[in-house]
């Protein structure tokens, strides 16, 4: 699916030199990284759904080793994009994309659809992560509900009074709960 680019007649490849099929394949990496960090959480969504605690830590785990390749090809192609400003001699606060396609419009034509298509990859990665997020935080919720339920229909067996009258109960239960939750 990935293709190298051809370093002759391709636009923009005069100005960027060497470095255009270098840019054009990291930024293509990149996208196929966030596909697969999407793929990736939507399986764990579907791990998490179905209480499958062994995949949930199988895949927590690769998503660590993901999430570690995404940062160093994100930071590879900051490089090289890096590289390409300083080639080219433009000015900019913090080298970007966006930045570049405006100052070298040769390369629109060719990187803009690609520059998209990252967009909607990190747009998807960023929903699914929330999905995730969110629920977890309604089945930590869940637990955290059921285990008060329990306790106080522990405690509705467990009551009793002391010599003063006043009530008392069996703190085990209690110090479980007030661990978890």
């Amino acid at each position: 699916m990935t293709q190298k680019p051809q370093t002759t007649n391709q636009p923009g490849n005069n100005a960027v030199g060497s470095n255009y099929p270098a840019l054009h394949e990291s930024l293509q990496q990149l996208i196929s990284t966030f596909g697969e960090m999407e793929q990736l959480i939507r399986q764990q969504l579907r791990a998490v759904v179905e209480n499958n605690f062994d995949e949930i830590v199988a895949y927590a785990e690769n998503q660590l080793e993901l999430t570690h390749l995404l940062n160093q090809r994100e930071q590879q192609f900051q490089r090289l994009l890096g590289h390409v400003f300083n080639d080219l001699k433009l000015e900019a606060q913090t080298p970007s994309l966006s930045v570049l396609l405006d100052q070298v419009g040769k390369m629109r034509e060719e990187f803009e659809p690609l520059r998209q298509e990252l967009f909607k990859a990190i747009e998807h990665t960023q929903k699914a992560q929330s999905q995730l997020v969110n629920l977890l935080e309604f089945a930590q919720q869940h637990v955290s509900h059921t285990l008060r339920e329990i306790y106080t229909m522990s405690n509705q067996h467990e009551m009793h009074y002391t010599n003063n009258g006043h009530k008392a109960q069996g703190a085990g239960l209690a110090r479980l709960i007030n661990q978890t939750a």
